[in-house]
């Protein structure tokens, strides 16, 4: 049920088919039967491409199935849509307000992309900034 798929032919990076059904077909039915059947939540891509669906469906399913949105980048990618209530929804499952990406952007170290650097460069609403700070995110 684990077993993956090269994200692009010869690529050693795996893709689960937990990630094709939810994070890529946007079907909830297969996801959840997969999640029924022994399909792992925390595939690394599941969760994180959970939040580009536009509805909080495939993020519930996965963090009601013991997903862990720590170490995934989920939290930093629903600033991206500006979406709060996907941001409390990660946040109270376990999101660290700290989480930063280490992946360096637009030629920045990635020590200096916390979320709150992320919700700044992406303009989000001033309600999740407030949302981040309550959580423990450093302001300073």
């Amino acid at each position: 049920m684990n077993d993956g798929y090269p994200s692009e032919p010869g690529s050693p990076h795996m893709l689960s088919a937990l990630y094709g059904a939810i994070g890529h077909a946007n079907n909830m039915t297969l996801g959840q039967w997969l999640l029924d059947h022994g399909a792992d939540p925390n595939d690394n891509e599941s969760l994180y491409h959970a939040t580009e669906l536009g509805h909080l469906d495939g993020l519930r399913m996965l963090l009601t199935a013991g997903a862990d949105p720590k170490g995934t980048n989920a939290l930093l990618r629903a600033l991206d849509f500006n979406n709060r209530d996907m941001v409390a929804l990660l946040l109270e499952n376990g999101a660290d307000a700290d989480e930063f990406d280490a992946t360096p952007v637009g030629g920045e170290e990635p020590w200096v992309m916390p979320s709150l650097h992320q919700a700044a460069r992406r303009m989000v609403d001033g309600d999740i900034v407030r949302l981040l700070l309550s959580n423990g995110a450093d302001s300073g």
